[in-house]
Formats: structure tokens, sequence, C-alpha cells
């Protein structure tokens, strides 16, 4: 009798053992799990808030190119397809230069198409690398729908309309721009907290 209780007490000791292994393993899990998690949370926070910094950024390297378009247009007499090259050479920013480079060589490629129709069909292609909200876009699509079609007097008019079109933007954006990202990496942090609590 005494050595089977001698047996019974140490399967129990054994099998108590296991299962406090278990547990360990199970908080570590979750522990790193969390650890993840709140990781993700913080870099998701973070490319939120590039993206905000990156708006203002290419609304400043547009408007830097209607600027030398502009230029272009109202002194050098250039062909369109030159002035938009001229702009995309001088350009700061990769994804607006592409833009523009792209204008220039479906204008020289085009045959009888549409100056605006062209600049649609650019703006289109382009929109899903950019950093631009849906009325940055839209405002975009407007501002073509008057290339070709007005003498160089009236296309530089335009073209400074729109210029302070993307001023406001611009000055909107700087004057936002700190709260967005300080609210974007805040609530990334508290979701990230939030499934945290569930995982415990």
């Amino acid at each position: 009798e005494i050595a089977q209780c001698l047996v019974g007490s140490e399967m129990c000791i054994r099998d108590r053992h296991r299962r406090g292994g278990g547990s360990v393993i199970h908080i570590f899990l979750k522990i790193c799990g969390m650890a993840l998690v709140m990781a993700s949370a913080v870099l998701i926070g973070r490319q939120i808030a590039c993206g905000y910094r990156k708006r203002l950024l290419e609304l400043d390297a547009l408007r830097r190119c209607m600027m030398i378009l502009n230029n272009e247009i109202a002194y050098s007499s250039s062909a369109l397809a030159e002035c938009f090259e001229a702009a995309s050479a001088r350009c700061i920013d990769k994804e607006i230069s592409e833009m523009f480079a792209d204008m220039s060589r479906l204008i020289s490629q085009a045959q009888g198409e549409r100056a605006s129709a062209i600049w649609d069909s650019c703006v289109n292609r382009h929109e899903g690398s950019l950093h631009l909200t849906d009325t940055d876009i839209a405002e975009l699509y407007n501002f073509g729908k008057s290339l070709g079609y007005l003498n160089a007097q009236m296309q530089t008019d335009s073209i400074r309309l729109y210029m302070s079109v993307l001023e406001t933007q611009i000055s909107d954006a700087a004057a936002h721009v700190d709260n967005q990202c300080r609210a974007a990496k805040t609530l990334s942090i508290a979701c990230g907290a939030f499934v945290c609590i569930i995982l415990i």
C-alpha cells in the first residue's frame, strides 16, 4: 500500500509539473503575441502619419510643377509636351515627376486625342501611387478640363487659378498635419492595446 501511495504521489507531482510547464508556455506565447500586436499597431500608426506628411509634400511639389508649367507656356512658347517634360525634370517628388513625364510622353504619342482626355487618363493611371485625398484628385481632374482648349494667356490663367486652389490645400494640410499624425499614432496604439486586452 505504501508503494502504491508513493507511485501515485509521483504521478501527481509529474502531472502537476507538466500542467505548470504548459501554463508557462501559454503565457509566453500570449506575451509574444501581444508584443507583435503592439509593434504592428505602432508601425501602422507611423505609416498613416507618413501618408499625411507625404500628402503635404506632394501638394507642394504639384504647386511647383504648375509654376514651372505656367512659366514654360507663358515665356518659352514651347509645345505642351515639352512644357510638361520641363516641369517633370525639375520636380522634387518622384510620383509627381513621373506623372508629368508620363503626360509629356502621352501627348507626344497622341494622334488627334484631346489633351484633357490624355490628362484624365494620366491622372487615373497615377492616382493610386499618390497620397492625395479624393478632393485633391478631383481638383486635378478639374484642372485638366482646360488643357488644349485655350490660348496661351487663358491657359496660364487657368494654371494660376489651380495654383491658388493648391495654396489653399497646402495651407489647410499644414495646419492639421501634426494633429492628424498624433491622432493616427494614438489611435493605432489604443487599438493595439484593445486587442492585447482581448488576448488576455
